[in-house]
């Protein structure tokens, strides 16, 4: 029964990843279509899509670092480990994990109480205003859903 519902967590998390990659994907595209269509015609260029194209680019890269995670493609020593013996293998992929896991429960330890400090000072982006607890928001979900992944 546990693990049945531990299926469902994963399955729900990959489809989550799937679906908000590729979202984050499209508006990647239309952004900076827009951005250089804006530039190239005699209109004046859209200075919010810069700031837009960087948000979403973070959030690509977090919520991506997770579905690496999901297929085991983030970065490693490979050249180092695949010199070593089959149990110096396993022992550098546990050492590897918990230092991994370990880097990303502080990193999104931290993220949490700087998106705290955003929420008290109520900081917003210069020119959509969007509040920086939003913007940080992704480093804590794609910390979060890696650890729990690992």
């Amino acid at each position: 029964m546990q693990e049945k519902k531990q299926n469902i967590v994963i399955r729900i998390m990959d489809g989550f990843d799937s679906f908000l990659v590729g979202l984050i994907m499209i508006v990647i595209l239309v952004d900076v279509t827009l951005q250089i269509a804006t530039r190239i015609l005699p209109f004046r260029a859209f200075a919010w899509t810069n700031e837009l194209g960087e948000i979403m680019l973070s959030a690509l890269i977090w919520f991506g670092l997770s579905a690496a995670v999901k297929t085991n493609n983030h970065i490693g020593f490979d050249l180092f480990v695949s010199r070593l013996s089959a149990r110096g293998k396993k022992w550098m992929g546990f050492i590897n994990m918990g230092l991994f896991t370990s880097s990303l429960a502080i990193l999104a330890y931290l993220t949490w109480g700087m998106m705290q400090l955003y929420l008290r000072r109520t900081a917003y982006t210069p020119i959509l205003g969007i509040g920086m607890y939003w913007v940080r928001m992704p480093i804590f979900l794609g910390c979060c859903m890696a650890v729990v992944r690992l």
